[in-house]
């Protein structure tokens, strides 16, 4: 089976993509070597375009690149010819709405309707999305994001207890920089060191403009996220830099500047507070807050898993 994966981390510099791609890569059919890749970020060349129309199943995987307005919000560049390419052959592995929004418009029920596939189940991240998807007449699962699927109930733990954290922040969110120099400012008084990793583009300029003291620039990227965590907790406003802290052991506090993290959230109980609640930060950092087990469909996950695997021929 020719299989090709549409992967927000191709050309692009956001190392929450990356991690979510490289979870999605440990998904027997999906690693590289086993399907084409394509970027979600700009239009495909005509080389590129043949891979899709040649392609048995074309995969969408990890982002929140579907809208209620696929026209406008383009997280995804698709065009008609490309749509027309992929017609009942996209599959939806892990993903998300673009944010909370009013019904789908006509154009995008329809755009949807003819490239999303009808012979599998699809996987979502969150039950916002997953409604979504099965209003439109598909079969989906509501599996969370593939970065979660391997973690333990038990992988959140509570925060305090380590001398040093790491924080992130997210640099087209900078539009209430008041809230981020207050969180950051609660966590310095916490902690006796605090490094910051860039896992945006604009992260570094963000940090520079916001102008705070005495907290350390520890490079950007996963790479520098990994060397960083080691006995550190992780306090930050990127969503997937939390679910690494994770994989790696850490303890983390999510802090929601969007619906994502919020979504993710009530479905996973996944550790997360707005960083607008500077109370509540303070009592998570303090130890005083207890994370809960986390809620993840292991059983919705190996029935995907399986039917996918069956679909493409695993054994």
């Amino acid at each position: 089976m020719k299989i090709v994966v549409f992967d927000p981390a191709l050309e692009n510099v956001n190392a929450g993509d990356e991690i979510i791609s490289t979870s999605v890569q440990s998904i027997p059919g999906l690693a590289v070597g086993d399907a084409e890749r394509l970027t979600t970020h700009r239009l495909l060349r005509k080389d590129e375009r043949r891979l899709v129309s040649e392609a048995d199943l074309v995969v969408l995987s990890g982002t929140n690149a579907i809208s209620s307005r696929m026209e406008r919000f383009r997280q995804w560049l698709i065009d008609p010819d490309l749509a027309i390419r992929m017609r009942n052959k996209l599959l939806l592995v892990g993903v998300g709405w673009w944010q909370y929004q009013d019904e789908p418009n006509l154009y995008t029920r329809n755009l949807l309707r003819i490239i999303l596939t009808d012979k599998l189940t699809h996987s979502t991240r969150d039950a916002y999305t997953n409604k979504r998807i099965t209003a439109l007449g598909f079969s989906s699962l509501m599996t969370g994001c593939p970065t979660m699927w391997n973690l333990e109930e038990r992988a959140q733990r509570p925060l305090g207890r380590n001398d040093r954290a790491v924080i992130t922040i997210t640099d087209y969110k900078r539009s209430d920089p008041e809230a981020d120099r207050r969180w950051i400012s609660v966590v310095k008084e916490k902690y006796s060191e605090v490094g910051i990793v860039g896992m945006g583009p604009g992260d570094g300029s963000y940090f520079r403009e916001l102008g705070i003291p005495d907290v350390v620039w520890k490079g950007a990227g996963v790479s520098s996220l990994d060397a960083a965590l080691p006995g550190a907790d992780f306090v930050g406003t990127r969503l997937h830099a939390g679910v690494r802290a994770l994989q790696c052991g850490q303890p983390a506090l999510i802090l929601a500047v969007d619906n994502r993290a919020f979504e993710i959230s009530k479905d996973s109980g996944l550790n997360v507070e707005s960083r607008w609640d500077t109370l509540a930060i303070h009592r998570s950092i303090h130890g005083r807050v207890q994370p809960s087990p986390l809620s993840i469909d292991y059983a919705a996950i190996r029935k995907w898993r399986e039917a996918f695997g069956a679909h493409a021929g695993l054994r």
